[in-house]
């Protein structure tokens, strides 16, 4: 039996707008729903649009968080044709040493302290250093990486706007409200013939009328 409470079903409502998560391959949804409710616990929100704008929150702030992700990822998944690049009369050899590099490379990303080791050992057989591997490799990438901070910037500033949005629905009176207050606030106009807002003429200091006026008596 379904509830007849509205904030059941705006829950109910939620969830299955929120379904289908922006999660691409390689990605931890557990991840995802930690954000989610990181934001969910700081926003609070009450009603439909306050929801929303949290869910474009988490999109926004899930997506600079992948954005800043790849940008190191693809500088590793570049390293062999970086080393490639560097080896020169060497490149006849350079097909052996693709799985052993990318295994290192691996490896290192798991943490493991003799990845490198064996890595620094491999490069060094070859006239190579992992800071000139590395460095060969941004080379590389650095098109793609100054793409990628764009995007970046942009998923951070739909955040931010999203933000923005969620205060302003909580801070700001109803319009109505607005426009009666300004009405309220408002001079009365005066009219073009020289007369005050109630119909007499308007007085100068002194008891002297405008120009051109008569003096009262």
């Amino acid at each position: 039996m379904s509830s007849d409470d509205p904030r059941d079903q705006l829950r109910t409502a939620v969830r299955k707008l929120f379904g289908r998560r922006p999660i691409m391959a390689g990605e931890d949804p557990a991840d995802y729903e930690l954000l989610m409710k990181l934001v969910r616990s700081d926003v609070k929100p009450q009603d439909l649009r306050e929801w929303l704008l949290m869910k474009d929150i988490v999109d926004a702030e899930w997506e600079v968080l992948r954005l800043r992700g790849l940008k190191v990822t693809m500088l590793h998944a570049v390293i062999p044709h970086a080393v490639r690049a560097q080896m020169f009369e060497q490149r006849a050899s350079f097909p052996k040493l693709v799985q052993p590099l990318r295994r290192h490379v691996v490896g290192i990303l798991a943490g493991d302290p003799t990845s490198k080791e064996e890595l620094e050992k491999l490069l060094e057989g070859h006239g190579l250093t992992l800071d000139i591997t590395i460095a060969a490799a941004f080379e590389k990438t650095i098109i793609a990486q100054a793409h990628t901070d764009r995007m970046a910037a942009s998923a951070y500033d739909r955040r931010n706007k999203a933000y923005a949005e969620l205060e302003r629905l909580r801070g700001k009176p109803d319009p109505d409200q607005d426009l009666h207050e300004m009405e309220e606030e408002a001079p009365p106009t005066v009219p073009g013939n020289g007369s005050n807002p109630a119909g007499g003429e308007h007085q100068a200091p002194g008891g002297a009328a405008g120009r051109g006026g008569r003096r009262s008596r």
